[in-house]
């Protein structure tokens, strides 16, 4: 987004495509091996955008500096919940996602009119999904303390 963002600025589109690449990997790389950090920007990110979305849909009217405290401090609620909750965030983003990608592979094979009962379907696909995470993750260790066990050898 960041090379994206250089590019539209420059009117270079070969300069946002490298740009795009070189911060991509970067910030993979530092994600990677900051992966606490990383989640904390994220949800300090979805935060951010959670908060401007709900001055913009309520129409609350503040001056400047008052929505950018309610939008930091729900940046930062939400980072550190995100850090503190990663383990079933992660399971529930990633059944989403799953249902969601089933949704749109099948959708187009109900018959018409079907809207009305085909949500169930997807509604009893998300909870199995959440379901057969968290169990499997009663099993499996934390893929984060496990790499911070690799790394402190």
């Amino acid at each position: 987004m960041l090379g994206e963002w250089f590019g539209s600025r420059t009117d270079n589109s070969q300069l946002y495509l490298i740009l795009g690449l070189v911060t991509g990997a970067i910030i993979g790389l530092i994600s990677h091996f900051l992966i606490k950090l990383s989640l904390f920007v994220l949800g300090m990110a979805g935060g951010f955008v959670l908060s401007s979305f709900i001055i913009e849909q309520t129409g609350l009217d503040l001056k400047t500096i008052g929505e950018l405290i309610l939008m930091s401090i729900s940046a930062l609620f939400s980072g550190v919940f995100t850090v503190w909750l990663y383990r079933s965030l992660i399971i529930f983003f990633t059944s989403i996602i799953g249902t969601f990608l089933i949704y749109q592979a099948t959708i187009h094979f109900f018959p018409p009119n079907s809207d009305n009962w085909s949500w169930i379907l997807y509604v009893i696909l998300l909870s199995l999904f959440i379901i057969v995470q968290a169990s499997a993750r009663k099993h499996h260790s934390d893929p984060i303390r496990k790499n911070e066990r690799h790394r402190n050898r």
